[in-house]
């Protein structure tokens, strides 16, 4: 997640609320560019905005629709390697149901 003095931050969390998803982030950051780092190497997924910078790094962006913010977001994983339970299982409820 982005860290609480990130502009982003507020917007991820009411993404979340309106979901009824609690989320326990165990790293943030500020920067985009330090999110998707973070995710290229193995340290679970985020939801973001999307900017080009996602096409540099090797990870997928996956749409998500949400009804309160105009713009587009995207769920950013790891292109390859092992996945976390948790991670797998929260990126599978968002295809199923968020898709």
């Amino acid at each position: 997640m982005f860290s609480k003095t990130s502009g982003f931050r507020n917007l991820q969390e009411q993404i979340f609320d309106k979901e009824g998803i609690k989320v326990r982030p165990v790293c943030t950051a500020e920067e985009i560019e330090v999110i998707t780092g973070l995710v290229e190497n193995g340290f679970g997924i985020s939801v973001l905005p999307y900017m080009d910078i996602i096409r540099h790094h090797n990870i997928v962006a996956i749409p998500v629709q949400t009804s309160i913010w105009k713009s587009k977001f995207y769920i950013a994983r790891r292109k390859y390697g092992i996945r976390s339970d948790q991670e797998e299982a929260f990126f599978q409820y968002w295809r199923k149901n968020r898709l």
